[in-house]
């Protein structure tokens, strides 16, 4: 009568299997989860941008031509957008996981935020002077 307490060669393939199944569940939802939350940031960093462009323009009488406008007022006004992220993001560069380019005019203007990376679900956002977001896919 054999009495060690090891575990057998099947006992901990089982083991295995059930790991990998639980992974296989979990990790799809864990990236669409991340996805949904790098999406509604890019949303929100948008309507952030929206509400700048019409403060600036109730103080201006018009909207900003300049992200540098935005950022630091023109008018010795204290500035609109007080993150210097948003510095960083009018030069081109990423924030977060999308880039947001913006074209400004006196009457309008629009402000996109794209992927860095496509792929599956990923979608790219614009917001414009009527405040409504619009998405369209990659």
């Amino acid at each position: 009568m054999r009495t060690n307490g090891g575990f057998t060669l099947i006992e901990l393939m089982i083991v295995v299997a059930i790991i990998a199944t639980i992974a296989a569940i979990a990790i799809p939802s864990l990236a669409r989860a991340r996805l949904n939350a790098s999406e509604a940031a890019a949303q929100g960093n948008l309507k952030t941008l929206f509400g700048a462009e019409v403060t600036y323009s109730v103080a201006h009488k018009q909207y900003a031509t300049r992200w540098e406008d935005l950022i630091t007022d023109p008018g010795g006004g204290p500035p609109v957008l007080l993150d210097a992220k948003w510095l960083e993001a009018s030069a081109g560069r990423e924030l977060g996981r999308y880039v947001f380019t913006g074209a400004l005019g006196i009457d309008e203007f629009t402000f996109t935020a794209t992927p860095i990376t496509t792929g599956i679900g990923a979608r790219t956002f614009s917001i414009d002077e009527t405040g409504a977001i619009a998405a369209s896919e990659n």
